[in-house]
């Protein structure tokens, strides 16, 4: 990340912000220490180790979920940064999404699950992505 860049980031508390590139890219900032992490790559790839999600409970919640690490529709933070962590969100559709035209043609239902996954302020995922039922009740749990 190139520090002039700096000034488009967009702040995300305690001295955080967030990048997002002209494509999917999105990168969080820790202004503090310079650290950067790339989340998603520009072609949309969730750039994540494999311990980083937890496939498992994605598989129970979306059961066609193909395990693709792919950002093909919504990806971005649940919240800001507060007591050192944020909850970030990762909405997958395994079987594509369909738009209604206006007369309502072509709606069709598809699986849609929404993870989420904690990180804290030097940029590791403490907590896997997973579906979340309570997202606030779980940064209660973890942060500082």
């Amino acid at each position: 990340m190139d520090k002039n860049n700096l000034k488009d980031a967009y702040d995300i508390g305690e001295n955080m912000a967030v990048f997002s590139g002209e494509g999917r890219s999105y990168t969080i900032i820790n202004k503090e220490t310079g650290k950067t992490r790339l989340l998603v790559s520009e072609s949309g790839s969730l750039l994540v180790a494999d311990n980083e999600i937890d496939f498992n409970a994605i598989k129970k919640g979306c059961p066609d979920f193909n395990g693709r690490k792919s950002v093909r529709y919504w990806f971005g933070r649940y919240n800001d940064f507060r007591n050192g962590i944020c909850a970030i969100c990762w909405t997958i559709h395994p079987d594509g999404r369909y738009f209604a035209d206006e007369d309502g043609f072509g709606m069709e239902d598809n699986d849609e699950e929404k993870v989420y996954c904690i990180i804290n302020k030097d940029l590791e995922i403490i907590v896997p992505f997973q579906p979340m039922d309570n997202v606030m009740g779980m940064l209660k749990k973890y942060e500082k």
